[in-house]
């Protein structure tokens, strides 16, 4: 069967393209097929003609060098967060000692102040302040807790009421109304 010569101008021969006919004979190896220069490698390359291998490695130096960077920053962001946090828990412990030393300098104070007026009774100066600051803080704690009681059922009754109103725009009905509907009996 006739195969398409070699030259590829169309016309066929009796012989397969390679029986006895090299396509380079007589022309230098490589000639016109690689580029010249520095550039020439084994590999394959871009249509810049710069080498597939050596970009996928200038690829990888660069992907390195950005995990790199990532990883830096996020240790320095890291270690400043931990400077930072214990920079904030020593001013919060300087300012609960500064707090404390307020108070018991307050009742000390107080309570010379009540020894005085007591007439020189340092026992009862000191008892009478005591009684007064449990006392004191006896009804914060109480109104505290009342106000939060308060505060929390008003929220909880606002959050159920907005859930019934939900489910009887969705389903016509809201779980109160469905608990006082008659069941049929089975």
């Amino acid at each position: 069967m006739p195969t398409r010569n070699e030259r590829g101008n169309g016309r066929f021969s009796g012989r397969p393209a390679d029986a006895g006919h090299e396509p380079n004979a007589g022309h230098e190896p490589n000639a016109g097929h690689e580029p010249s220069g520095d550039t020439q490698t084994a590999g394959a390359t871009d249509p810049a003609g710069v080498p597939l291998a050596k970009q996928i490695a200038e690829l990888r130096e660069y992907l390195a060098h950005y995990l790199s960077t990532r990883a830096d920053a996020l240790r320095v962001h890291v270690r400043s967060a931990a400077v930072s946090a214990l920079l904030a828990l020593t001013a919060g412990f300087m300012l609960l000692v500064a707090v404390a030393t307020a108070v018991v300098l307050l009742v000390v104070g107080l309570a010379d102040g009540l020894t005085e007026f007591l007439g020189e009774r340092p026992w009862a100066g000191k008892l009478a302040a005591g009684g007064v600051i449990l006392g004191l803080a006896s009804i914060l704690m109480w109104w505290g807790k009342s106000n939060w009681d308060r505060v929390s059922t008003r929220e909880l009754r606002e959050k159920y009421a907005r859930r019934r109103k939900r489910q009887r725009d969705r389903l016509r009905s809201d779980v109160r109304q469905r608990a006082t509907e008659e069941r049929p009996r089975s």
